[in-house]
């Protein structure tokens, strides 16, 4: 049987517009989506603790295979923004009037009433990770707490019944780009396969560590560039992410603290007093 096709992801759906150069299109939602990825993969790499890596594996039943790990928690960041493919992309007239046809034309009907899309990525995304076959009916609860995740990266967990209406979420055309936004962002991260469980204190430490990867992402003067110069296919544009991720976390500040206390104060400006021979 042949597979079905899956839409390409619709770069007239956009991501970020406030501060960018309004001679340009917006910058596109596929791209904002895999620079978040890249970016928490690179803060698995350089920023977690060793055992920080080893909790968040653990609590998807993961132990000792952390790489399968590393791709889950790339794939909660590439997922953060789903929700922008709703109501959201008329909030910004400069957004939104770059949308193609099919999707611009629905207007009228799904800015009736404005939601959050923290929240509606909470209540789409397990549509749209089952469309991919990432999470089926056994990982039930995996989807429900990736959806979590989504939810919270502005740093607030939503219910799901506070959801939103299903005129702001759009018809058909928007929900099978929610589907080919999703699986560009699976495929570049090699297609990873749904963990077992994941368990609470497992998500919000990912949860964290997707909510940086977005602010380090969205810095404007980054975005401003990437906009002016985007490369042709979204692999190029994903591996420039990924050479971009050292120098945005290293340009906001935030070196990864040993806890040696040798050097302390030359890094810190404070020396640190030894309290126990080992740090979690």
């Amino acid at each position: 049987m042949m597979a079905m096709r899956r839409d390409a992801p619709d770069e007239s759906v956009w991501g970020k517009s406030r501060g960018l150069s309004p001679g340009l299109p917006p910058y596109p939602l596929i791209r904002h989506l895999l620079d978040a990825a890249a970016m928490a993969l690179h803060l698995w790499d350089t920023y977690l603790s060793e055992n920080q890596r080893a909790r968040i594996a653990e609590g998807m039943g993961l132990g000792g295979e952390l790489e399968r790990a590393r791709n889950v928690v790339g794939l909660c960041a590439g997922l953060h923004d789903i929700g922008k493919l709703s109501g959201f992309q008329f909030c910004s007239w400069h957004g939104s009037q770059y949308l193609s046809a099919e999707l611009g034309d629905s207007r009228r009907e799904m800015t009736a009433d404005r939601f959050g899309h923290d929240v509606a990525g909470l209540q789409v995304v397990q549509e749209v990770l089952a469309d991919l076959g990432f999470a089926a009916d056994a990982e039930l609860k995996v989807a429900e707490r990736l959806a979590e995740i989504v939810g919270g990266h502005h740093g607030r967990y939503h219910r799901v019944e506070n959801g939103v209406a299903p005129a702001f979420l759009g018809g058909s055309a928007w929900a099978r780009q929610r589907t080919a936004h999703a699986a560009a962002v699976h495929e570049l991260l090699g297609a990873p396969e749904a963990p077992g469980v994941f368990k609470a204190p497992a998500a919000v430490l990912v949860t964290g560590v997707v909510i940086l990867a977005d602010w380090l992402v969205s810095q404007e003067d980054y975005l401003r560039g990437r906009q002016q110069r985007l490369e042709p296919v979204l692999t190029d544009h994903f591996e420039r992410s990924l050479k971009d991720a050292p120098g945005l976390l290293a340009g906001a500040g935030l070196p990864r603290v040993g806890c040696s206390a040798r050097g302390s104060r030359r890094r810190t400006g404070f020396r640190v007093r030894r309290i126990r021979s080992s740090c979690p």
